[in-house]
């Protein structure tokens, strides 16, 4: 939040002791110009501020002719001068140097027609303003949700009388205005504050903790919403506080925490989208006089009469506040100004406070006076609920059966009387009527889930278990629905234990693990109650909830494609929910990532058409698609929509940088995501930034801002994935490796173990290659990209065999005609060069393809001609390799094959060739 003015020193000018002007001539403790110029001569040098034995200024012609006797004079006139300021006549002239320690006493008004001379100090700071005119001190908020203050510099004050007439210029925004008294910093100080809602309050502030003494009470004669001018008291004697309003009576507190300090004007925000604020302050008096604040604290407290509902307001908020001492109090000061009249409700909001306070004789007092006359009153009801509670509360249960069955019978529909009928009975061993006692409460307020929860117990200690089932199953249910999971939290054991082979309460209790984010007991309990039977016959309903729950589960481990089928029935038995089209719209983009995907669109118009396109989600995610798809003008229209319903949601700004972006405006891109405006805490704008100049080559800014990113949201997994891909992009692979690490401990999915399995190859670690692969694929077992990086990683290691199964799958599932088998074409390549030896023909294009290290042959023995393309053998001469269809040009006598350039016998010892003949003779 923004704040007032952290150094208040004193008067700008400084002040010297005799309460001139400080200069350099003022040094010699010297008023008169005459005198100072004289001195100078004197001082012989710099300290007069003018420098020189003898400054031309400080010289007339007799100087020039008596130099001597002229000084001599100057000094007898020196002499004199600090006589005189020695007299006490001579001091009541004198302005007193001030200390800003000492408590002043003094009677101070604020004149705002000279603004200089008002004590405040005019400033101007980027979320607030202070300004000076005739009319008062204004200070104005730039912007909601913060305190703001000017503090007075001048003196600090202990008792003091603070008059002020102060008004909020807030149009419809809900703020507060209203002083620090006895401030001794920023974090320590008393505060009170009076709001446009018509009401105030009072508080300490100690070393940055709030204590309110006064919670928000309602003043006297202030309208809510009016911006009017209203005239505030404040009385501060010691340890005592009084609060006149409007010059009325409003308040009283005791508090000893601080003795004393300065005062400041505050203004509070209480909207986070306000625009402006301004808190005027039109006059001010300040009486720290100790005889006139006490004689004010007297007038206030004991010779005006203190209006009666004043003391009530103020005792119903001190027991809101769990004070009920103070109420009591203050109930007793009625009394005792109003003599012996005591009416109903009074007495009623006694016995409470007295109850509180366990003064439980005191309490039985009022609640039969009150029960005296008019037994049928809404005000007797209350108090016969209230003298049961006193008799639960003393134990007496066969008074508190006995009075509840009276109270009854005139008010036969109450809840509370019913429930406190069930204690009775619980305690008196009777479950059987205790459980009838909490079904007929349950049946008047079936919101309250402890009503069902003692139902619950009632059943079970009476041994009906099926029927505390369902009691709990109903308190559990209003829990959840009313998110109080400590209360639930007590009761999930029970349910669980009760109904192991209930669908429902399975469900209810996955429900709750999903929101207290245990995923794993939520992923098993919501399972077991998707797949289970209906409890009953008559229990066919289907709970959406649970597919919708499962599929996030997945979605949250990126198993998107896993969660369509859970979507789509979530879908199905819910159509008319927003929610579960959006969602499925949403995964079915971030899966397919294609805009025109007509089931995409499908369940996005649906969203869209049942919130009647006033989500600002949907229409963001629609922007998205349409970017998705370069269709920008229909972008900019969704979003336009959404940043209208989410002005200050860094998801829909960082969408508008996005499109920005790619409308080529990298610079307008770039300014919408350094908006100040909007408060990036998680990091979303700072990351964006960094991904769009990440796109545009700039990586080391891009760098600096994933940092950024990072630091606001260190368990962003998306931010530390696409970090580490900067960071592999700098070729800063130990720091990579690290962000990845660190992002692999939150969640182990396929795109970290992906690059996890980059990195390590590049920095030649390939068996943790491998391992970060051969995971990322257990994963995602069809995803080809893994399979081929999988493939040359075995390549690199050699592990040949390995290499070839992974080629042989990518050659299944990639169809020849795409442009990835290109990648596959280069793998088979570079595994045939790994593992053969290509040997060509001498006399024509023939080649076959042997193994490096081929394996001895076995012996060869042919029975029929070879073809032409197989080899006819090596000629030992020249080396040089020749087909069967060439060889046979050259045959000598004996009808072998020779070389045609040798004339040597050609010769089968390559072992590769020899296994290219015996496969064929084996086949044939």
């Amino acid at each position: 939040m923004g704040k007032g003015p952290e150094n208040r020193g004193g008067p700008r000018e400084g002040v010297g002791r005799d309460g001139g002007a400080r200069s350099g001539c003022a040094k010699a403790g010297l008023r008169d110009g005459a005198e100072t110029r004289w001195a100078a001569v004197v001082l012989r040098g710099p300290e007069c501020g003018r420098g020189g034995d003898f400054p031309l200024c400080t010289r007339r012609p007799k100087d020039l002719i008596e130099p001597r006797l002229s000084s001599f004079f100057a000094i007898q006139r020196i002499v004199m001068w600090q006589f005189l300021k020695n007299l006490p006549l001579f001091r009541l002239f004198q302005k007193a140097e001030i200390d800003p320690d000492t408590l002043m006493e003094e009677r101070w008004v604020a004149d705002f027609s000279k603004p200089g001379k008002t004590r405040f100090i005019p400033e101007t700071e980027t979320t607030y303003e202070c300004s000076l005119s005739k009319s008062g001190l204004a200070l104005n908020l730039k912007r909601g949700y913060q305190m703001a203050w000017v503090e007075d510099p001048l003196y600090r004050y202990a008792d003091l009388v603070l008059e002020a007439h102060v008004s909020l210029e807030s149009g419809n925004s809900y703020g507060a205005v209203g002083f620090h008294i006895r401030r001794s910093d920023d974090s320590t100080y008393y505060s009170f504050l009076l709001s446009n809602k018509g009401y105030f309050r009072f508080d300490v502030v100690f070393n940055g903790t709030t204590m309110p003494l006064i919670g928000w009470t309602e003043a006297p004669d202030v309208k809510a919403g009016l911006d009017a001018v209203h005239l505030i008291r404040l009385i501060a004697l010691g340890n005592k506080f009084t609060i006149i309003i409007n010059d009325k009576w409003a308040g009283e507190i005791s508090d000893d925490t601080i003795p004393a300090g300065k005062i400041a004007f505050s203004v509070v925000s209480y909207e986070q989208n306000q625009a402006s604020l301004t808190g005027l302050l039109r006059s001010l008096l300040i009486d720290s006089r100790t005889v006139e604040v006490e004689a004010f604290h007297l007038r206030w407290n004991r010779f005006i009469k203190i209006d009666n509902q004043a003391r009530l307001r103020l005792a119903e908020t001190f027991l809101a506040m769990n004070q009920p001492l103070s109420a009591l109090v203050e109930i007793k000061q009625i009394w005792k100004t109003a003599g012996t009249l005591r009416n109903q409700e009074d007495l009623l909001f006694a016995a409470r406070c007295a109850l509180q306070l366990s003064l439980f004789d005191e309490a039985e007092e009022y609640l039969n006076h009150c029960l005296e006359s008019d037994i049928e009153s809404e005000t007797s009801r209350s108090a016969m609920i209230e003298k049961a509670k006193l008799l639960y509360l003393q134990g007496k249960y066969a008074d508190l059966q006995e009075h509840t069955q009276g109270a009854l019978e005139f008010f036969p529909q109450d809840a509370m009387l019913h429930t406190l009928l069930g204690h009775a009975y619980m305690n008196l061993g009777r479950p059987d009527l205790a459980a009838k006692s909490y079904d007929r409460a349950f049946a008047q307020d079936d919101s309250n889930a402890l009503i069902a929860q003692n139902a619950g117990i009632a059943y079970e200690q009476w041994g009906n278990k099926q029927e505390a089932l369902d009691r709990y199953l109903r308190a559990g249910t209003i829990f959840l629905s009313a998110e109080n999971y400590n209360d639930l939290a007590l009761l999930i054991p029970r349910i669980l234990e009760l109904g192991r082979d209930h669908r429902k309460a399975h469900g209810l209790a996955g429900k709750y693990y999903f929101t207290m984010e245990e995923f794993q007991k939520a992923e098993k309990e919501l399972e077991l109650a998707d797949t289970m039977e209906p409890d009953a016959a008559n229990d066919s309903d289907s709970d959406p909830a649970l597919p919708y729950l499962r599929a996030l589960l997945l979605i949250r481990k990126g198993k998107r494609k896993s969660a369509i089928p859970f979507l789509k029935r979530a879908v199905q038995q819910a159509p008319d929910s927003a929610l579960f089209h959006f969602r499925l719209a949403e995964n079915l983009f971030l899966l397919r990532q294609n805009p025109e995907d007509a089931e995409l669109w499908e369940h996005l118009r649906q969203a869209l058409s049942i919130q009647q396109q006033d989500d600002g989600w949907t229409l963001n995610l629609a922007a998205q698609v349409e970017m998705r798809g370069g269709n920008l003008d229909s972008a900019q229209s969704y979003l336009e929509r959404a940043a209208s319903l989410l002005p200050k949601e860094p998801a829909v700004r960082a969408n508008q940088a996005e499109l920005a972006y790619q409308q080529g405006a990298i610079d307008r891109a770039l300014s919408l995501l350094k908006d100040t405006s909007i408060e990036d805490t998680e990091g979303l704008l700072a990351h964006q930034a960094g991904s769009i100049l990440a796109r545009s080559g700039r990586l080391e800014e891009a760098k600096a801002f994933y940092e950024e990113a990072i630091k606001k949201n260190p368990d962003g997994l998306e931010f530390l994935v696409d970090y580490a891909s900067c960071l592999v992009d700098l070729g800063l692979y130990g720091e990579a490796d690290e962000q990845l690490g660190k992002a692999y401990e939150k969640e182990s999915n396929e795109s970290i173990l992906e690059l996890i399995g980059y990195i390590a190859f590049k920095k030649g670690e390939f068996p943790r290659s491998e391992g970060a692969y051969r995971l990322a694929l257990e994963m995602d077992p069809e995803n080809t990209n893994l399979l081929s990086s999988l493939a040359w990683v075995y390549i690199t290691m050699g592990r040949w065999s390995s290499a070839e199964a992974c080629i042989q799958q990518l050659e299944k599932r990639i169809s020849p005609d795409s442009n990835e088998y290109q990648s596959v074409k280069e793998l088979r390549e570079r595994f045939l060069m790994g593992t053969t030896r290509l040997i060509r023909c001498a006399g024509c294009t023939r080649s076959w393809r042997v193994p490096l290290d081929a394996p001895e042959a076995p012996p060869l023995r042919l029975v029929a001609q070879p073809p032409d393309e197989l080899p006819a053998g090596t000629c030992i001469h020249c080396g040089k390799t020749y087909c069967i269809g060439c060889a046979k040009q050259s045959i000598d006598e004996s009808g072998r094959f020779i070389c045609p350039d040798c004339g040597e016998r050609l010769k089968l010892y390559d072992e590769g060739l020899k296994r290219i003949l015996s496969d064929w003779a084996a086949l044939s």
